[in-house]
């Protein structure tokens, strides 16, 4: 691979002066590229090739010939077996590094094939080192081999990316991946190390690059290291850590400490400061105050104010209260890795008549801060306040609870009681609103005490909202009222099902329905509750007919068991209706009926809801049943007597008599004979007037009839009758 033209040579072991002859791939040399040497054991004959053509050959024979041995040859495979693909990998190398040579560079080949090679290094893809040659002993595995080289300055750029190129047998060649660049400027990074305060306090420093070195000052004075560390990436990037321990009061005391990171391959150096308070955020602190709450200012004699400083320096903190310093003595301090937490006491009274606090931190390495709150609360507005008892509650088994419905509140605390006339039976009931723009509700629910409920109570629900400002419910009036019952018929078919409405009202009222000593079970069950706290129960109950019309009688009993009272009503077929006698009205047949039919028909109507049974006696006896019908509806009993004419004309009285076991007898009697008849003045004549109209032929009669002394019906004094016939 380094000169241009290259010798194979061929020892023949023989005493003979053989005749040697070159085969290059089968193709004899020239004589003129041969030459020959003997001696009393060997022949030895060379031939000469240009590099070039030695590299395209793949066989060479050496032949030797006399007449005392038959011809014998020898042939060699000068182009070798199939070469692998290696592995070829390039890296910086640390143990050089350690050594004080930082620009070495290290080739890694592997799974090799026993085949001759060598290595360069490039820059840029361009050559920068001689070729290392490698001659790999024969064997049947792979084998691997490592090559180094020092890049020279000219090449220690950060322009500059490194290969490795392998080239193995005449043509073939393989190639690493690029380092990229590795002679990169110096950077620094410089940080505390998490430590107890009060101890000694450590600094961190880091460096990356090429070559990079620490160095520690504090006011132009080197110090020097407690660690000192150095480690090397992939990418061949070196970094180097070190840490410096510094007494705790030398670093409170605000010395600045600087780490340098050096790079003499590349003259380069960068470095970072740091001190007590740069250590750590300027930004002043967050400050968080924890007021107490409304039921604690409530309840208790002294409360306690928190303010939380998120900080790590030691920072003063203090108080102002409506913008006057707290005293000492009420200040209490503790301090963590994260936070300065005061407390100050103060008595519930004083917090009460206050309305700003400010905790306020102070510290050197950051600006005074201070975080002020309104104790006193935003101005509270009006909130509507309602008492009511609860449905849900009282569907439960629990009737006497309240409920205070509170709407229109601003975000302020709170406490609830529930009183009775005025005064408070209920405990303290608080309530913390979360804060926020719009205006909010809340409900509460108490229980009255058995000692309370009574009629001479009502009750209010109060609330006391902020420190100074109450506000107080309409009255509940009194809830706990006796109870009543009111027990109807339902309107219905007569001759089906009947069905009693039972209502009770009071303060828990509970129905209940019985019959002849007997419970019995409802059809339906309904309560609701009035906005004034008044329970309403209704309940039905359905009964079949025979039952109904039976007699029996039902009671429906409303209880109350919180009172211990009970009232109950009673109804039952007759009770349901007015016990009063119906009235009857008697219809008899017109004069004209009677004188122009055969038969004629009076009606009696008895007013009447009952099924009443009506008997008609005719001057005194009763009349037949076959002559006798009968009709009914919802308000009327109706019946018809059927009688001739002639026995009509008879009669002088008729009597229609109802009876029925819910009211008193009853009837009514009718004079059908009418009055003593006087005898009447009859004259007849012409009329005049039809005469003069035309009409000649007609006649008139005149009947006049003297009043009756004993009458009462009404009689003109002449009554006439017109009587025209037609000729």
């Amino acid at each position: 691979m380094s000169t241009s033209e290259v010798t194979a040579t061929c020892l023949v072991h023989t005493v003979f002066d053989a005749k040697v002859t070159w085969m290059l791939d089968g193709r004899a040399s020239s004589s003129n590229t041969v030459s020959k040497d003997r001696n009393t054991t060997h022949i030895t004959s060379n031939v000469r090739v240009s590099s070039n053509q030695w590299k395209q050959l793949r066989h060479v024979t050496c032949k030797a010939e006399h007449k005392c041995f038959s011809p014998t040859e020898k042939t060699v495979n000068v182009a070798g077996p199939e070469v692998a693909t290696p592995s070829v990998e390039i890296r910086r190398s640390l143990p050089d590094l350690l050594k004080g040579d930082g620009a070495v560079l290290q080739c890694d080949i592997t799974n090799l094939s026993s085949r001759d090679l060598y290595v360069t290094f490039q820059a840029n893809d361009v050559d920068i080192s001689d070729k290392q040659y490698v001659e790999l002993p024969e064997g049947p595995g792979l084998q691997s081999v490592s090559r180094r080289f020092t890049v020279p300055q000219s090449h220690q750029r950060k322009d500059k990316s490194f290969t490795c190129k392998v080239n193995q047998g005449f043509v073939r060649s393989f190639k690493s991946d690029s380092t990229g660049n590795i002679f990169v400027d110096p950077s620094v990074e410089l940080l505390l190390a998490p430590s107890e305060d009060s101890g000694p306090q450590t600094l961190l420093c880091s460096g990356w690059g090429f070559n990079p070195q620490i160095k520690w000052v504090s006011e132009s004075r080197q110090r020097s290291p407690s660690t000192h560390d150095i480690s090397m990436s992939a990418d061949g990037r070196v970094a180097v850590t070190s840490q410096l321990h510094i007494p705790q009061a030398e670093w409170t005391s605000g010395k600045v400490f600087t780490c340098e990171v050096s790079d003499r391959s590349l003259n380069k150096k960068v470095q970072k400061e740091i001190n007590f308070c740069s250590a750590h955020s300027s930004v002043p602190p967050s400050i968080h105050v924890e007021t107490p709450s409304f039921k604690t200012v409530m309840s208790t004699s002294e409360v306690t104010a928190t303010c939380l400083v998120h900080t790590v320096f030691d920072a003063k903190v203090t108080w102002m209260l409506d913008g006057r310093a707290s005293s000492s003595n009420t200040v209490s301090k503790d301090r963590n890795t994260t936070h300065v937490t005061s407390n100050v006491r103060v008595s519930s009274n004083q917090w009460k008549q206050l309305r700003h606090v400010t905790c306020k931190a102070e510290h050197k390495c950051f600006s005074p801060t201070e975080k002020t709150v309104n104790v006193a609360g935003p101005e509270v507005a009006t909130p509507s306040v309602e008492i009511r008892r609860s449905l849900p509650d009282l569907l439960k088994g629990d009737g006497a609870v309240l409920q205070c419905d509170i709407t229109n509140l601003s975000s302020c605390d709170l406490y609830v009681t529930f009183q009775a006339n005025d005064v408070d039976i209920s405990d303290k009931q608080y309530v913390e609103l979360p804060e926020g723009p719009g205006l909010q509700s809340v409900s509460r629910r108490f229980t009255v005490p058995q000692n309370h409920q009574r009629k001479d109570k009502s009750f209010t629900c109060k609330v006391n909202q902020g420190f100074v400002r109450s506000f107080k419910s309409d009255s509940t009036g009194n809830i706990f009222v006796d109870p009543s019952v009111e027990l109807l018929l339902a309107p219905s078919e007569d001759s089906g099902p009947q069905t009693l409405l039972c209502s009770g009202w009071g303060f828990n009222p509970q129905i209940k329905w019985v019959s002849e000593s007997q419970q019995r079970s409802p059809s339906t069950h309904d309560i609701s509750m009035s906005a004034d706290g008044r329970v309403a129960v209704t309940s039905q109950l359905h009964i079949p007919q025979a039952e109904w019309t039976s007699g029996k009688v039902f009671t429906c009993e409303v209880s109350d068991r919180s009172l211990n009272k009970k009232v109950q009503k009673e109804i039952n077929f007759c009770s349901a209706h007015s016990s009063v006698p119906p009235s009857i009205h008697v219809e008899t047949p017109s004069f004209k009926t009677v004188m122009s039919t055969s038969e004629v028909t009076a009606t009696c109507l008895v007013h009447t809801v009952f099924d009443a049974k009506v008997t008609w006696m005719l001057d005194g006896r009763a009349s037949s049943n076959n002559t006798v019908s009968k009709d009914r509806n919802t308000t009327h009993v109706t019946n018809n007597v059927r009688v001739s004419s002639n026995q009509w004309k008879q009669l002088r009285h008729v009597t229609c008599k109802a009876e029925h076991k819910c009211f008193s007898p009853t009837e009514k009697t009718v004079n059908v004979a009418g009055p003593e008849v006087a005898t009447p003045s009859v004259e007849i004549r012409r009329s005049l007037p039809d005469l003069l109209k035309g009409d000649g032929a007609v006649l008139q009669c005149d009947i006049t009839i003297s009043p009756h002394v004993t009458s009462t019906s009404p009689f003109r004094p002449m009554m006439s009758t017109s009587l025209t016939n037609n000729m």
